[in-house]
């Protein structure tokens, strides 16, 4: 069994979805202040931006120099605390 490979089949809206994300990403390449820093007691001070897509999901992020790293993408329905310890 450990040899068989299976067929993965993406649904159109799931690829809407995931296009939605990667471009808003993609979009902070031209201004990645926009969005407000994530505050929390959990994570130091203005270490990340957060960014949220279609209201369900926060994407956190740091900005170093020129460039932006994308740490997590997080369901805002999950304990956020618990994710980022």
């Amino acid at each position: 069994m450990a040899n068989k490979k299976y067929s993965v089949i993406i649904s159109d809206a799931a690829l809407r979805f995931s296009d939605e994300i990667l471009d808003k990403i993609e979009s902070l390449e031209t201004n990645p202040i926009r969005y407000p820093s994530y505050d929390n007691d959990f994570v130091p001070e203005n270490r990340y931006r957060k960014m949220t897509v279609n209201k369900r999901y926060m994407v956190l992020y740091e900005i170093s120099g020129d460039s932006v790293f994308v740490d997590y993408i997080i369901d805002c329905r999950q304990n956020l605390e618990l994710l980022l310890v």
